[in-house]
């Protein structure tokens, strides 16, 4: 071989091992560097909606959206020799809650002994360190007045990726009717309430845009929008802030008074359906609804936890009894205290017996044994069918995630058992809202209306997009309905409703006490739902209001702790109404 030919050999041989070299430096060694540059599609988040209360012309929130800001380092933009100065500023800034100045110097120790603020700061060095890294997050949430704060002292190597936070600035208040947004599978998503009901509606549609990024730099250059967002609309509830307040704040006074384990408060305008107020307890902060000791806290036991209502339902079963004409306020039966049925004997509350009664002594005594009378005279497949026309085993459809619709399907059984307990409110299951709405459509005159929580939404130029009151059906007759109000308006007078009662008005109302059944176990447990259902004024109702408390330990029967606390909250909505009385009582 030539010397020639072997000095090519060399030559190429080398300009291989050069060109092998250059490539490991451009994809390798440089890899961050070309990455960072090029042109890409980005998705541009769209603005979350509201939810808002309206109340006359002002609109208060109750899910605002708030601004946050990550704060991203870039180690290849900082100077090694400036770190220590670099973070001294955050510390100035108020970033770090560090109590340690670090020396100017960075050749002289910084720590004389270990902690964990030493550990901290030690770990932050650690990461500005980084050769050739472009980002690292060194803080989450930081506030306006904070970015505004680190952009006057000019800090090198920085960036800020804002965060849209959601807010909800009346907290436990509404936490049950708002839900709240959380991160789900890397996206924020809506869950429970209107958060998870709306959700689709709230979120919007993202836009797109193409970005331009420079070597070496997060900055964009240059973007272009491919495809605007689509923000999402803001929602509207029918609640009133100030019914609200006081039925959350006498629900609390009840549970701590009473002893209470838990409960609940519902108002409805029976005249188009809307809720007014919707108070549960236990409840939660949304901003903080991770530190929950149960995720049980979460669910709306006002729409979701079924029970056995007890004697609230008798005016039900009275009022289809009365609508088919099977039974009037006068008509009597003689009470023994006692019903036999199959294999069971069925009693009034404490074994009483009440001898000849009429019906309405039936409501104002709250006789079991009389209830079944009437439910007897009306019959089984007619007592079942009113039941569903009351809304019964069915979802009311109010716009909120996590509706159960109980459980009437034992009047499915040949059993008379099933039928007899049934009619004063056992071995059924129904919600409290179901009660509420059932108990609307005597008060709207026998019109049973579909219960709303949502009154529409606002537009993004401002207007509003409201939605009707929804009739769902002619349950009973108007002059059946104005006689069950009758008959109610004495139950308040004569009978365990007493403590109801409003001075100068007329009160419809109802007592319940029912047995709390074991789980899965067919038995029934020592606990108790007290409750009380009423509307007023009688004649022209404004609302109507269910009262529930679960399991309390300070006395025994409803008429002592739910019809109080009905009294209450039917003064302070009358007043707030500005209603006059129509009466001298």
């Amino acid at each position: 071989m030539s010397g020639r030919f072997k000095f090519i050999i060399i030559i190429i041989t080398l300009l291989f091992f050069v060109i092998i070299g250059r490539l490991f430096q451009l994809q390798v060694v440089g890899r961050n560097f070309y990455i960072k540059q090029g042109t890409r599609i980005e998705k541009i988040p769209s603005e979350r909606g509201e939810i808002l209360i309206k109340n006359q012309d002002n609109f208060y929130p109750l899910a605002i959206n708030t601004t946050r800001y990550n704060l991203i380092a870039s180690p290849v933009n900082i100077d090694s020799s400036e770190i220590n100065t670099w973070i001294n500023k955050m510390i100035k800034a108020g970033i770090f809650d560090f109590s340690q100045k670090l020396p100017e110097d960075n050749n002289q120790p910084l720590f004389l002994q270990e902690t964990k603020e030493n550990e901290k700061i030690k770990e932050i060095i650690k990461r500005l360190s980084k050769k050739g890294d472009y980002y690292e997050l060194i803080k989450k949430d930081l506030t306006k007045s904070q970015l505004e704060k680190l952009e006057d002292l000019d800090i090198k190597g920085i960036y800020f990726e804002p965060k849209t936070k959601r807010y909800y600035p009346e907290k436990n208040l509404f936490s049950h009717i708002t839900g709240f947004l959380s991160y789900n599978s890397g996206n924020l998503r809506g869950q429970y309430g209107i958060e998870e009901f709306f959700n689709d509606k709230l979120s919007g549609k993202p836009g797109k845009r193409e970005i331009n990024i420079a070597a070496g730099e997060r900055n964009v250059l240059a973007n272009k929008i491919k495809k605007a967002p689509q923000d999402g609309k803001d929602v509207i509830l029918s609640i009133d802030p100030s019914i609200q307040f006081f039925s959350c704040s006498l629900l609390k006074q009840a549970i701590s008074k009473y002893k209470v384990d838990s409960g609940s408060i519902i108002v409805m305008n029976p005249k188009n359906g809307s809720l007014i107020s919707l108070c549960n307890y236990p409840d939660f902060d949304p901003n903080n609804y991770s530190k929950v000791d149960s995720l049980e806290v979460f669910k709306n036991n006002s729409i979701s936890s079924a029970f056995e209502p007890g004697s609230i339902f008798k005016p039900l079963t009275m009022a289809a009894a009365i609508n088919e004409k099977a039974v009037s306020p006068e008509t009597t039966f003689v009470d023994s205290g006692k019903v036999e049925v199959e294999d069971y004997t069925i009693t009034n509350v404490k074994n009483r017996s009440f001898g000849r009664v009429n019906m309405t002594e039936v409501l104002e005594n709250s006789i079991n044994t009389g209830i079944i009378f009437a439910a007897e005279k009306l019959g089984k497949q007619n007592f079942r069918n009113y039941l569903k026309k009351f809304g019964f085993g069915s979802l009311t459809g109010i716009g909120l995630s996590g509706e159960e619709s109980g459980n009437i399907s034992n009047l499915d059984e040949a059993s008379k058992t099933y039928f007899y307990t049934a009619s004063y409110g056992h071995g059924i299951s129904v919600t409290p809202l179901q009660i509420v709405s059932a108990f609307s459509a005597i008060a709207n005159s026998g019109k049973l209306m579909r219960p709303q929580i949502f009154s529409g939404f606002r537009l993004e130029n401002g207007d509003l997009d409201l939605i009707e009151p929804d009739p769902i059906r002619q349950v009973i007759r108007p002059e059946t309905a104005k006689i069950i109000s009758a008959m109610m308006v004495s139950v308040i007078k004569n009978g365990y409703g007493k403590k109801a009662g409003v001075s100068g008005f007329d009160i419809a109302g109802k007592t319940g006490t029912a047995l709390i059944p074991k789980k899965d176990e067919g038995e029934y447990s020592d606990k108790v739902i007290h409750s009380f259902v009423g509307f007023a004024p009688a004649r022209d109702p404004r609302f109507v209001a269910l009262i529930t408390l679960r399991n309390p330990k300070e006395e025994e029967f409803s008429d002592s702790t739910a019809a109080p606390t009905f009294g209450k909250l039917a003064e302070f909505i009358l007043d707030y109404l500005n209603i006059a009385p129509s009466n001298n009582n």
